[in-house]
């Protein structure tokens, strides 16, 4: 079953509401992490945000984290998953 961007940014805006101030503010400083740690540039960790919580960071401060929360690394990995199977059916 394939997922639409419409029902995406639809559970996007749900966790915009669901998650505290400081949870997102660890999901930024993890996604900034993870970044530094990959040599991604700080856009990429911007726009990962945007993905998960449908706005962007901008009131958001980032919270500095020793380690990647389990939950968001996760996350980034069913992202990666996602993006590699979207590149193969447009590839194929």
């Amino acid at each position: 079953m394939e997922t639409t961007d419409e029902e995406l940014q639809k559970v996007a805006k749900a966790d915009n509401k669901i998650y505290s101030k400081e949870q997102k503010e660890v999901w930024l400083g993890s996604l900034l992490k993870h970044a530094r740690m990959k040599g991604y540039s700080e856009g990429w960790a911007k726009h990962k945000y945007k993905e998960k919580f449908g706005v962007w960071p901008n009131k958001i401060q980032n919270t500095h984290v020793s380690e990647i929360p389990k939950e968001i690394s996760s996350w980034i990995v069913s992202q990666n998953i996602r993006w590699s199977k979207r590149k193969d059916v447009i590839n194929a």
